[in-house]
């Protein structure tokens, strides 16, 4: 209670204005005794996390563009990118979050149902578009996309994860609305995003 009255004073002074950081820094930590801090980084703005090692090791690998810069999350476990032209990290135009659960043995399901529930209940307008349940044999996959006033921001907000029995990674892709009727083409350039440069591999 402490910690959330404090966050408050914090958004009512303006120091912190993502609601999206308020929550990621919410969920828990996964365990640092089962993984290393950062994950597994290929090339300079490409990422690999675990989803499954347990019968087939699969892998979710995601892309940053390099028309992303990554800021600071205040977090080990919490990597944050907004557009090289967005000079205000708290007042971003579009913000790309990734967040792996090393260990912790959290559901896609739960993920994603924290986030909504979380946001549903801290913004105004708040509205579920689509939500979407894939079951494969060896992992899960959920995604869901909400719209939400924040304050004097519209922010249309995708949400992704995929889990395994132990590990599981989330993915926030947001941006901000200039007026509802936008909703369409901002969801299909996140959607192009999320097909170009979000992939499943197994090794």
């Amino acid at each position: 209670m402490i910690l959330l009255n404090s966050i408050r004073s914090l958004i009512r002074r303006g120091v912190i204005k993502s609601i999206l950081l308020i929550l990621c820094l919410s969920l828990p930590l996964y365990s640092v005794a089962s993984a290393p801090l950062a994950p597994s980084t290929p090339t300079a703005d490409q990422f690999i996390f675990p989803v499954n090692v347990v019968k087939q090791r699969i892998n979710l690998t995601i892309t940053i563009p390099k028309t992303f810069k990554q800021i600071e999350s205040g977090s080990p476990t919490l990597l944050e990118f907004i557009p090289v032209n967005d000079s205000d990290p708290y007042n971003w135009s579009e913000i790309i979050t990734l967040r792996p659960f090393i260990g912790n043995g959290l559901s896609a399901q739960q993920i994603v149902e924290h986030v909504v529930e979380s946001i549903k209940h801290r913004s105004r307008n708040f509205k579920l578009i689509e939500r979407k349940i894939q079951k494969h044999e060896l992992y899960e996959e959920v995604s869901a996309l909400i719209v939400y006033n924040n304050g004097d921001r519209i922010e249309l907000l995708y949400l992704y994860a995929a889990a395994g029995p132990y590990d599981s990674i989330n993915v926030q892709y947001a941006k901000t609305l200039k007026s509802r009727t936008e909703i369409p083409s901002a969801r299909n350039k996140i959607k192009a995003f999320l097909s170009k440069n979000v992939e499943m591999l197994r090794n």
